[in-house]
């Protein structure tokens, strides 16, 4: 797969691509989200023998780059909670798969370690409701995590098939 440092829009009115903006590093395998009216785009890949942990926001005008994560990561999910954004699980290096949970504090600049999900996990999925950041695989859903930032605790729940 070919890397890329351009972000188009789909215009929906006349079924149409336009170019949004340009990244400042080419990679594949990072992951995008909203929070505050920015764009964030996290980790990843330029190669497949290196990963990053560097975090890129885009304001609607420029791209800057803020805090890195903790841990470098490719392929894992992330969501908005509490006003914080937190990346979960992923790709360390090569075939590394991690457990580990880590959140980005807007107002101190940081990313802070959380508890780490049961199962380490890759190509997964990710949603908030009702308060909780809920996990799941992609692969085989047979089960779901469930994550409560108020006790700072992961629930595995156990799907029947």
């Amino acid at each position: 797969m070919k890397t890329s440092s351009v972000f188009m829009r789909f215009e929906f009115n006349d079924a149409s691509h336009n170019c949004l903006m340009t990244r400042t590093l080419k990679r594949e395998g990072l992951t995008l989200v909203s929070f505050n009216g920015c764009l964030y785009a996290m980790g990843g890949t330029p190669n497949q023998s290196r990963v990053l942990r560097c975090v890129e926001c885009y304001d609607g005008e420029i791209w800057r780059r803020i805090a890195p994560m903790k841990k470098t990561r490719t392929d894992f999910a992330a969501v908005v909670l509490n006003n914080h954004i937190y990346a979960i699980g992923g790709k360390t290096r090569g075939d590394s798969t991690t457990a580990s949970v880590e959140k980005y504090d807007p107002s101190a600049k940081v990313w802070i370690y959380v508890a780490s999900m049961h199962k380490p996990r890759s190509n997964h999925t990710a949603c908030v409701s009702n308060g909780n950041i809920y996990v799941v695989n992609s692969k085989d859903h047979s089960d779901v995590e469930v994550y409560d930032s108020v006790t700072n605790c992961w629930m595995l729940l156990q799907l029947g098939k």
